[in-house]
Formats: C-alpha cells, sequence, structure tokens
C-alpha cells in the first residue's frame, strides 16, 4: 500500500487530557517531521474533549515501520500507552469530494 495514512483514535480519563495531548503534540511536531517518508500529520479533539484521532501520512508502509521501530518512538509510544487507550489502523483514501468553487 502506498502513501498509507495511520489513524489512531486516543481515548483517556478527562484529568489526563492535557499530558495525552501534549504527549502526541511531541511524537507529532519533534519526532515525526524529520523522519523519511513523512508527508503530513493532523490531530482533531472530539467537542467533548475526551478523545483525539491523529492522522499520520508516510510515503509507504515500510518507512511508517522503520518509524515506529526506532528506540525513541517506542519509548513515546509506551509512555503515551501508559496514559491513554488506542485503536490505530492503516487507511488508504477512496473518496475525497469537496465543496464547487
Amino acid at each position: 500500500m502506498e502513501s498509507p495514512t495511520l489513524i489512531s483514535v486516543w481515548t483517556f480519563d478527562e484529568e489526563r487530557r492535557q499530558e495525552v495531548l501534549d504527549a502526541i503534540n511531541a511524537i507529532l511536531n519533534d519526532l515525526l517531521p524529520e523522519q523519511p517518508g513523512f508527508r503530513s500529520a493532523r490531530l482533531y479533539q472530539s467537542a467533548d474533549g475526551n478523545t483525539v484521532v491523529a492522522e499520520v501520512q508516510m510515503r509507504s508502509v515500510a518507512e511508517r515501520q522503520a518509524v515506529m521501530e526506532l528506540p525513541h518512538m517506542l519509548r513515546a509510544m509506551r509512555e503515551l500507552r501508559a496514559i491513554a487507550h488506542t485503536n490505530s489502523n492503516l487507511y488508504r483514501l477512496v473518496t475525497s469530494v469537496e465543496a464547487p468553487d
């Protein structure tokens, strides 16, 4: 699969909200952009604030896997999973609809 999009849904206790947001932002802003194959990342927060969705686009599955095996990434993810639960999967875009100009 080329250009996979990793979508991770993170849930956590309300009192850990800022800690989780800080941890995910550190990964998205500090660790990922310097990695080969990185394309983009987005972070969404639910209206109630207790769920966030991280969207990460990489050039290839192999590059994504290589990033996830880096010691500093393994450590960051282990720390994040200690304070939040995740459901993650790779997706490919099937349809995109935009408003007409």
